[in-house]
């Protein structure tokens, strides 16, 4: 239960931008929880926040620490999960191809029939987008936004159908 404290108290943290609270949170919450294999994406989550932090090689450890084990433990939806964050992590070096290729690997993973899988693979589209926007490839990213908008405003996900829409 603590480990879980933590890990909204970081996630609330991450969400306002104070990503040094919010790496000390997911620290603790990892710590804790460093036993229980079926909670490991919150390595991927401390990982995501080290990106924010501009420290690529720990945030790679961590977020290829939550891969591995996904995979090990056959969990296609955060081994998904991992592989976009390790795209975000990409491109947050301006290492363009390598992010697109993690990200297309994870979208490939997303099983379509299952509605929570739907709504992350949505989403990740559009953190796609933002990659080719960045990229240049706009033709690429406005495909990617037109056909996430609707699902998302549908599925009550209003923030992300705002994004793909305005860009």
């Amino acid at each position: 239960v603590l480990a879980n404290s933590f890990n909204h108290l970081a996630i609330h943290h991450g969400l306002r931008y104070e990503n040094s609270e919010a790496r000390d949170n997911f620290q603790r919450a990892f710590d804790l929880m460093h036993g229980a294999p079926q909670r490991q994406a919150i390595a991927r989550n401390l990982g995501l926040i080290l990106k924010d932090l501009h420290d690529f090689d720990a945030a790679l450890a961590k977020i290829e620490a939550a891969r591995a084990l996904h995979d090990s433990l056959g969990d296609s939806r955060q081994l998904a999960m991992d592989f976009c964050a390790l795209g975000s992590l990409h491109a947050s070096s301006e290492l363009v191809k390598e992010a697109i290729t993690y990200y297309n690997r994870g979208l490939e993973l997303f099983n379509l029939d299952n509605p929570r899988e739907q709504i992350s693979y949505w989403v990740e589209q559009v953190n796609l987008g933002f990659i080719y926007i960045d990229s240049g490839q706009n033709e690429f990213a406005e495909t990617l936004f037109r056909s996430s908008a609707d699902v998302l405003e549908e599925a009550g996900r209003t923030a992300q159908s705002v994004q793909a829409r305005v860009n």
